[in-house]
């Protein structure tokens, strides 16, 4: 049949072969399965001069379903075609189709995950991939069920983060990478970054001027994840021009924050404390107060799971 739709056989006066292709077309109407389910659905409401009314409306709603059901763009592409009673006449609006809800949410969520510098390895990481062979890792689990409970049925308005310590490989940056993927999947924006490259990074930034605007992203983000905390070379500037003014803003607005680190908090005072300016306990333990605010300490222990998996490749 060409591309003739039943409004062009609706406003001229029709030979035979048209008059042929009209009542072909008008058949179809009557025939399709969800136009019939709709003026049965509204038949007390519909009357035959309505539908007569409507029957270039009723040709829309077929041909674009027809398109959508073949896999063609229709006039909306992505969106399917739907039946509504408009005063006096059925007409047709468009409604998003599960294929183009299900795209819409990925680039949702490619926009709210940015991973900064995080391995290949745990970009994709989900909770339910994580090793829970032994009781500190189910506890620890059990922490990050128990935070996602919590932003469910609160939202994220000052809700303690986590800070993840144990050696190298257990598993840290894996498990809260995982964390992040469960909160973007719930629309939340996050940023996993590593902090020693960001850090490093940013000394870059004097000559294009970004520096501020990379630094109020860490701030402002719904939820940030400082992945690696204390193995960046200390110095008084990564310290207080760096570290302090992004926990200080998001202590005060009351944003989830996270860390990972091979220290534990008193370690890392320790560490903090100490740069080419001397030593300065005051100012790491001002660091390590609003880190302890933002976040619960649990220390991941166990075997190293990327030695395991490469002895396994």
């Amino acid at each position: 049949m060409s591309m003739h739709s039943l409004s062009d056989y609706l406003k001229v006066e029709r030979n035979p072969q048209q008059e042929a292709k009209f009542k072909q077309r008008k058949q179809k109407i009557y025939q399709d399965e969800d136009i019939k389910a709709f003026l049965s659905k509204h038949q007390s409401e519909i009357t035959e001069e309505m539908i007569q009314k409507s029957l270039s409306k009723l040709d829309e709603f077929l041909k674009e379903k027809e398109l959508h059901q073949a896999g063609l763009p229709g006039a909306n592409p992505g969106f399917i075609p739907k039946l509504f009673l408009n005063e006096g006449y059925i007409d047709v609006n468009y409604e998003p189709s599960a294929a183009y809800l299900h795209a819409q949410k990925a680039a949702r969520q490619q926009h709210n995950l940015k991973n900064l510098m995080v391995p290949q390895a745990a970009r994709h990481a989900r909770l339910s991939d994580i090793y829970h062979h032994t009781a500190v890792r189910q506890q620890v689990l059990s922490e990050l069920v128990h935070f996602l409970e919590q932003v469910q049925s609160q939202g994220i308005q000052d809700i303690r983060g986590f800070y993840l310590t144990g050696t190298f490989g257990v598993g840290k940056t894996y498990m809260l990478s995982a964390l992040a993927n469960e909160m973007m999947a719930m629309d939340y924006q996050v940023f996993i970054v590593h902090f020693p490259t960001f850090v490093n990074d940013l000394k870059g930034s004097f000559a294009d001027n970004t520096m501020t605007q990379q630094i109020d992203q860490l701030k402002q983000v719904d939820v940030l994840i400082i992945d690696d905390i204390g193995a960046q070379f200390n110095s008084a500037w990564s310290r207080d021009d760096i570290l302090m003014p992004i926990l200080e803003y998001r202590m005060r607005e009351g944003k989830p924050t996270c860390f990972t680190s091979n220290f534990t908090m008193k370690e890392l005072e320790e560490h903090l404390a100490h740069s080419k300016d001397g030593h300065e306990p005051v100012k790491a333990r001002r660091i390590l107060e609003r880190i302890n605010y933002l976040a619960k300490e649990m220390i991941l222990s166990g075997e190293n799971l990327r030695a395991k998996e490469r002895e396994r490749g």
